[in-house]
């Protein structure tokens, strides 16, 4: 069982009002590489809170849970995640992913990446 904390659910629980609104700013650079659902992707933008995919469109229930990885450039796994699908996405529209479960490794890797780009 990986280790996890409540990282996702402390920051990003946002409010009855707007329940998915994001608290942190968001990246394009340096580029965050998942694997989801089977498939190599690109992040158009993330943050500490989540992520955005382009030509990701899923009839999936909003709120469906996710098992992912981030990738190394090489697509080598890195560490894994958990996310939450909070918008499905369409021809002109990123799907939208909250972070459900972060495990600490996951939650250094990506705060790793913000500070190397500064």
């Amino acid at each position: 069982m990986m280790a996890s904390t409540s990282h996702s659910r402390r920051r990003y629980s946002g409010t009855d009002r707007s329940p998915h609104q994001r608290h942190d700013k968001r990246y394009r650079d340096p580029e965050l590489r998942v694997s989801l659902c089977g498939l190599t992707h690109v992040a158009v933008d993330w943050g500490l809170g989540g992520f955005r995919l382009a030509q990701f469109f899923s009839l999936m229930p909003l709120g469906t849970q996710l098992e992912g990885v981030i990738l190394e450039a090489d697509d080598t796994p890195c560490v894994s995640f958990v996310v939450e699908l909070v918008g499905r996405g369409g021809i002109d529209e990123p799907a939208r992913f909250r972070f459900h479960t972060l495990p600490d490794e996951t939650f250094d890797r990506l705060q790793g990446m913000i500070l190397s780009a500064r």
